[in-house]
């Protein structure tokens, strides 16, 4: 059935390696979920690195867990996984045509010997029962033939839902109070019902409710008005002419009441043909003897999260008798002095307050070590990278530079220029110095990873800000030598933030303070020369402190000024 893909392979990039999949594995890891699979066939894959996600179009995939399968391909390919086959677009069309408005089939098993359709209740085995008969020619043109179908009925498990509703007062008519705006057509009757109390259909009423959905069927130019009540929900039908009016006056969240003949429509669900209709300006109220206090509310100072405007809220929380209010935005108190000024308007207490970020200012100063050797007796590579971009996944390391720390002494040096697969931006040019014709001399990624990890050999890595070198070592010798790379290592900006008291702890600023000299910054040799310099004088600090041993380097952070 694989004739086509039989040994074809894809390579599939991810952060932390790279999987070279079979074609035949994922036809495998199907057989662990699939009762047959030699009637099921792989028709095409496609893949997307960018976004990570495979998409698998099968055909012979009748009566299959769809969800089963997809989890399980996802776990094995460590992807996102969609299937595609014919039999889910049929049962996606047979949903819709079943279904319609109100969900009477829960779901449908299509099988080699005909058709399931699950169903809750004997009520909802009727409606589908009478809907098939209506179906045929809607059933050929999906299946190319009249299926046999088996319905299955099963109990509603919701039925502390259910109980919950019964417990909820039913909604009377109300009368109506002369108030609002009319939109067109007629003004309410004397008696306006809520939608789930409407009388039988065949006579005149005034519905009442929240707008919570429009469709506009452009070709019979009819507006479908829907309106709820919160416990049930209806529908009205404009027709021609009124339907510009109320689409330039009605929006999503408004109350109106519908006034016109109440009918069916073909279903057997209760329509407004509506004649009618007007807007009321209603607004929420809060009864409670107990007024509540709002600490949590964003303004549209909160950036992408809030488009509250501040004398709204305030004036609203007024109305409501909320004796204070509060604004915590997310990450600034820009909002504060207006907020003020309009509570004082309104008569209200302010509280300020804001949502700050919580950051981990104290990171680990040493990495993945659990031995005990002497600090001066310890082999270490410090490293400097310069890259195309900040994301490894995404960018490529251009220049390594490392130098060698024996016995407290520089003892050697490594660097290689790196020519990258895709071309290096205007900004990385910019700021490191590193133009493209230097990068047609570098060597490839795969012939610089073997020759560095050789210089590196068993010695302790070293970095300023290390987790970014780090990051992009381990990534891409990881991606070059197929295994999951780890290395010990000693983050020199951590251990300047303990030892040194500054301002700031930039690689030239430390230098500076300790007197290193000038280098070229930005130029991986450059940089790892200055910052092997700087760990050989903070470990003499080190020393000086009774540290003598590479374990111990962690008892420094607690050291670490989180004001500087």
């Amino acid at each position: 059935m694989l004739s086509l893909w039989l040994g074809a392979m894809l390579l599939i990039g991810k952060q932390g390696g790279h999987g070279l999949i079979k074609i035949r594995d994922i036809k495998k890891n199907l057989s662990e979920v699939v009762p047959d699979t030699n009637k099921v066939s792989i028709e095409e894959i496609s893949l997307d690195l960018e976004r990570e996600r495979m998409v698998i179009k099968l055909s012979g995939f009748p009566g299959i867990d769809e969800k089963a399968v997809k989890s399980h391909l996802e776990k094995v390919l460590k992807l996102r996984v969609s299937l595609d086959y014919p039999e889910k677009h049929q049962k996606e069309r047979l949903l819709f045509l079943l279904n319609g408005s109100v969900p009477y089939v829960k779901d449908v098993k299509i099988r080699n010997n005909g058709i399931t359709l699950v169903v809750v209740g004997e009520f909802a085995k009727d409606r589908v029962e009478g809907k098939l008969t209506s179906l045929k020619e809607e059933l050929i043109d999906i299946f190319g033939k009249v299926p046999s179908f088996h319905i299955e009925v099963i109990e509603d498990v919701n039925v502390e839902k259910r109980k919950i509703i019964q417990k909820i007062p039913v909604k009377r008519a109300l009368s109506y109070s002369g108030e609002g705006e009319v939109i067109f057509g007629r003004t309410p009757r004397r008696t306006v019902y809520p939608p789930s109390s409407i009388p039988e259909p065949g006579v005149e009423v005034s519905v009442k409710g929240k707008v919570f959905k429009m469709d506009l069927n452009g070709k019979k130019n009819v507006l479908n008005l829907y309106i709820t009540d919160g416990a049930d929900s209806i529908m009205g039908k404009i027709f021609d002419k009124d339907i510009e009016v109320v689409l330039s006056s009605v929006e999503i969240g408004d109350v109106v009441v519908m006034t016109g003949s109440l009918s069916k429509d073909n279903d057997g669900e209760p329509i407004v043909l509506v004649k009618g209709l007007l807007k009321l300006d209603e607004r929420r109220e809060d009864n409670s003897p107990e007024k509540r206090v709002e600490l949590h509310a964003h303004s549209k100072f909160s950036d992408l999260d809030a488009i509250m405007d501040v004398e709204e809220y305030v004036k609203r929380a007024k109305e409501w008798g909320f004796p204070a209010v509060a604004i915590t935005d997310h990450g600034n108190v820009q909002a504060i002095p207006y907020f003020y000024e309009v509570a004082r308007k309104y008569g209200i207490k302010p509280i300020f307050g804001m949502e700050g970020y919580m950051i981990n200012d104290a990171e680990p100063i040493l990495h993945n070590y659990s031995g005990e050797d002497e600090i001066f007796e310890t082999k270490f590579v410090v490293v400097d990278l310069e890259t195309t971009g900040l994301d490894p996944v995404y960018d490529e390391i251009v220049e390594i530079g490392a130098v060698k720390i024996e016995n407290g002494e520089i003892v050697d040096e490594y660097h290689t220029m790196v020519k990258p697969k895709k071309e290096m931006s205007r900004e990385s040019v910019r700021i490191t110095g590193i133009t493209r014709d230097m990068l047609e001399e570098g060597k490839p990624i795969e012939k610089v990873v073997p020759k560095f990890l050789e210089f590196l050999g068993d010695s302790i890595l070293v970095a300023h800000n290390a987790n970014f070198d780090y990051g992009f070592l381990r990534y891409w010798i990881s991606q070059v030598t197929g295994k999951n790379w780890e290395n010990p290592y000693i983050d020199t900006l951590g251990l300047s933030k303990a030892l040194l008291k500054m301002s700031s702890y930039s690689l030239d600023k430390i230098a500076s303070k300790l007197k290193i000299g000038t280098f070229q910054h930005h130029r991986a040799l450059d940089d790892a020369r200055a910052t092997a310099r700087i760990f050989l004088k903070l470990l003499q600090m080190l020393k000086v402190m009774g540290i003598t041993k590479i374990s111990e380097i962690e008892k420094v952070r607690s050291e670490i000024d989180f004001k500087s």
